[in-house]
């Protein structure tokens, strides 16, 4: 079964219960909310609150990075999603750590790398983060700008992670975030939907087996795989409201190859 259909048929609550999901957020109350939720909510606090956890969103993350055991996540956007996703690698540095480092071509591995616009949510997910893991997480302060990535219009992060992920989870950046403009567009209008060429400017350095998660999103997502020029395994998941990209030329070399057969 392919990870698409692996997805569709997650049982989230037996996911949770059973990986004891619950210690990752103790003053959260697990609910699944299918609302589609408040559609200027950041717009009209300006994003001075937080959106309350979404259990499926966070369950999802956790399941991929253990499904396919990950070693080294890129992280568009703190929150949540961090320390669920700091849960499940480290579940997977105690599994496979062994392997992994004695067997695989893999610097960072078990560690996640976070880029954001926002110090006050960078500090509040910074406290939220046990110590014994602390050493497992690098989360980059950043600006976003609009820009033009052959010449369409979007936005970027001026400052990336030097690694190569296998598995890339988009959350950001927010659109009320990204400086400046082009030619009097940018992204600070309550019906722009963000658009970003991060992952397009990287694309011929990741790996074979690289997995792409947008969170919402669609239009970005829409954007990036377009414009990608390898050969990738593109979906949206409507209900989820996720779309995925799956990386699946032939292996590079004997330790890539490696790897995709760890993956599976």
């Amino acid at each position: 079964m392919n990870l698409e259909k692996k997805i569709k048929t997650l049982n989230y609550k037996k996911y949770f219960l059973d990986n004891k999901l619950g210690k990752i957020l103790p003053n959260h109350k697990l609910k699944f909310d299918d609302k589609v939720p408040e559609p200027y909510f950041v717009y009209n606090n300006n994003d001075k609150d937080p959106y309350p956890p979404e259990f499926k969103d966070l369950i999802r993350l956790h399941y991929i990075i253990r499904l396919k055991k990950i070693t080294t996540v890129l992280e568009f956007g703190v929150g949540y999603s961090t320390l669920f996703m700091l849960h499940a690698i480290n579940q997977n540095r105690l599994d496979y750590g062994n392997y992994v480092n004695t067997k695989l071509r893999r610097n960072d591995s078990f560690k996640i790398f976070c880029v954001d616009t926002d110090k006050k949510y960078i500090n509040l997910v910074k406290k939220q983060i046990p110590n014994k893991l602390k050493e497992y997480v690098e989360i980059i302060f950043t600006n976003a700008k609009m820009t033009t990535f052959n010449g369409r219009i979007c936005a970027e992060f001026q400052k990336l992670p030097n690694v190569c992920p296998d598995f890339i989870y988009v959350d950001a950046p927010c659109y009320m975030h990204v400086k400046g403009n082009v030619n009097g567009i940018h992204t600070r209008h309550p019906d722009r939907t963000i658009i970003s060429s991060d992952i397009l400017k990287i694309e011929h350095l990741l790996l074979p087996g690289t997995i792409v998660l947008w969170d919402g999103q669609t239009n970005n997502a829409r954007f990036t795989q377009s414009n990608l020029q390898r050969n990738w395994k593109n979906s949206h998941l409507f209900k989820e409201d996720v779309s995925l990209s799956e990386q699946i030329e032939a292996p590079l070399g004997p330790y890539n190859k490696r790897q995709l057969e760890f993956s599976k």
